[in-house]
């Protein structure tokens, strides 16, 4: 690991998975408990901490074909986000803007929304009335869903209409799940975001991990560490600094296929900052494919 001579560039702690034999004969697995339950995530998942120099995205041009992610800016007009109602605007509204990243495509669906705040994963309550569900970071590296349960995403989480239109044989689409990520602190310090470039990824750096929740199962990828990997975030980010990020495509080809992310504790976060809390949506952009 070089050092920078950029003052923004911090040395990070990361969770990584650790290479353990186990994973010859048995697949990484972790259970997920229902919000509330009192209760933590369990299996058989080894991680390890890691310091890894965390660069200026700023200094980057980083582009979602290349890297699997980019920075745009975007002013949001619903950061109220305590109800459903609140999400579903939030949702309508990066619909529209996605709709200017990706302007060729024929449907974007955006299906899930997850607001966090960096409080103990223990302390985690279950929403009522109609609130918004608030989580906890994500405390390793990972991307959201491997490149098998993809297709089980779309079949999941598109509606039975566009199932009908887009899903059939030999129809022709392209389907990527991006993500978007801001901050709802008005100047982020603690507990940012960090991303990988997927061109610095190597193949063997993912791993299949199954995820089980009380009315469903998933698989993600779970990432090692490898020092040619290249991380990066953004310096006292605010809300109008919006992430953009690839978690699956069915037709990547050269192009990147993922970007691995993680929160990370900031050391140039002061005692008084204020805790994180955060905004991330998922959605399915379907664009038809050049013949």
């Amino acid at each position: 690991m070089s050092p920078s001579e950029n003052p923004a560039d911090v040395l990070g702690n990361i969770g990584f998975m650790a290479r353990s034999p186990l994973y010859e004969t048995e697949k990484p697995h972790v259970f997920i408990p229902a919000p509330g339950s009192g209760t933590l995530p369990v299996g058989n998942v080894e991680l390890e901490h890691k310091d890894v120099l965390i660069h200026d995205v700023r200094k980057f041009n980083a582009r979602l074909s290349v890297n699997g992610f980019q920075v745009a800016k975007h002013e949001s007009k619903h950061l109220g986000l305590k109800t459903e109602s609140d999400a579903a605007l939030y949702k309508g509204e990066t619909e529209k803007f996605l709709q200017s990243i990706f302007p060729d495509a024929d449907r974007i669906v955006t299906w899930d929304l997850r607001r966090r705040k960096n409080i103990d994963r223990s302390a985690v309550v279950a929403s009522a009335n109609g609130e918004v569900q608030i989580d906890a970071p994500a405390q390793a590296a990972h991307v959201d869903t491997s490149f098998n349960h993809g297709a089980q995403l779309l079949e999941r989480y598109l509606p039975p209409e566009l199932q009908a239109e887009y899903l059939k044989p030999g129809s022709g689409y392209r389907f990527q799940v991006i993500n978007t990520w801001r901050t709802l602190n008005p100047v982020l310090e603690d507990c940012p975001l960090a991303l990988c470039d997927f061109a610095s990824m190597e193949t063997g750096d993912i791993q299949e991990t199954t995820l089980t929740y009380p009315d469903k199962k998933g698989e993600i990828y779970h990432v090692y560490h490898n020092p040619n990997q290249r991380w990066y975030w953004y310096p006292m980010q605010t809300p109008s600094d919006l992430f953009v990020f690839l978690n699956y495509d069915s037709e990547s080809g050269s192009d990147a296929k993922y970007c691995a992310h993680t929160s990370f504790r900031n050391p140039l976060a002061g005692p008084d900052t204020q805790l994180r809390e955060s905004v991330e949506t998922r959605s399915i952009v379907i664009t038809r494919l050049q013949e």
